[in-house]
This record gives structure tokens, C-alpha cells and sequence, in this order.
């Protein structure tokens, strides 16, 4: 699966690179810089950057607990994410999005940092964190409404006479 994606990340870089200076993008132009040798300028760059980025001491805090968070609570937060589906695969995602950012864009940790709050946001939003009702200290739903034919008037008056 790995292979696959790096095979397809490569394919793109130099088909997007075949395009030329001034149409390519980001990637292509790494692909470039690559074939022509001078790659490693522009990946001890960007190490330099993302090692920086974690002076950036808000987000890096933001990171370290949550991942402390993660990791001692993983069983419960496992099963609470599971309760919707879907969920754990979109958590999945976003953290492989959140390290693989963090890793490879000049921003660094601000890119796991920001990813973390819009997860963070989406689990709370979806309601998985919020404790389970208990159904012995809340009344159900249709407590006091009994609306079978039988027990419903046969008419009901138009004037209120009743």
C-alpha cells in the first residue's frame, strides 16, 4: 500500500515537473531540483524549518499533550470513536495527515497543532465524548404522551365546548 502511494506521488512529481518551469508546482520542482542534483539544498532546508517550528512552544505544548492525552486514555477514546462509524478511520487519517505534515511542510508542529484542533473539534461536535445517558435518571422520551387510537378522543370540538 505504502509502495503504491509512493509510486503515485512520484508519477505526478514527474509528470507535473514535464510541464516546465512556470506550470509546475512545489513538487515538480523538487523533482527537478532532484534530477539535476541539487535536492538536498531544499531538504536540509525544510528539516531546518520544521526543527524550528517546534520553538513555536503553544503548538508544540498543544502536540505533546494531546499525544500524552491520546495514548493514556486510548482504550475508552477507542471505544467511544467507535460508537460512530467511521470515526476511527477519520481519526486515522487525520493523524497520519497531522504527522505526515508536521514532518515534511516548512510550518512543522503548526500543521499537526491546527490539524489537532479541527479533529479535536469535529469528536466533541460529534457528540462521542459527551457521557452516556443514564436512563435510570432520565425520564424517556414519550414519558406522559400516550398516543394509541384507544386512548385518543373520538372528536374533538371546534368551538372548545368540549
Amino acid at each position: 500500500m505504502i509502495g503504491a502511494a509512493v509510486v503515485a506521488v512520484v508519477a505526478v512529481g514527474a509528470l507535473d515537473h514535464a510541464r516546465g518551469s512556470g506550470a509546475e508546482t512545489h513538487l515538480g520542482r523538487f523533482v527537478g531540483q532532484l534530477l539535476h542534483g541539487t535536492g538536498g539544498t531544499d531538504v536540509r532546508r525544510r528539516l531546518a524549518a520544521v526543527g524550528r517550528s517546534f520553538g513555536n512552544v503553544p503548538f508544540t505544548l498543544l502536540v505533546v499533550v494531546a499525544i500524552v492525552l491520546i495514548v493514556a486514555a486510548r482504550d475508552p477514546l477507542g471505544r467511544r470513536l467507535a460508537a460512530v462509524d467511521g470515526l476511527p478511520a477519520a481519526a486515522a487519517a487525520v493523524a497520519t495527515v497531522a504527522v505526515l505534515g508536521t514532518l515534511l511542510n516548512d510550518s512543522g508542529v503548526a500543521v499537526g497543532g491546527l490539524a489537532l484542533v479541527v479533529a479535536v473539534g469535529a469528536i466533541v461536535g460529534s457528540g462521542v465524548l459527551s457521557p452516556p445517558l443514564n436512563p435510570a435518571l432520565s425520564p424517556p422520551l414519550t414519558a406522559g404522551l400516550d398516543a394509541t387510537p384507544d386512548h385518543a378522543p373520538d372528536h374533538v370540538p371546534v368551538d372548545g365546548t368540549g
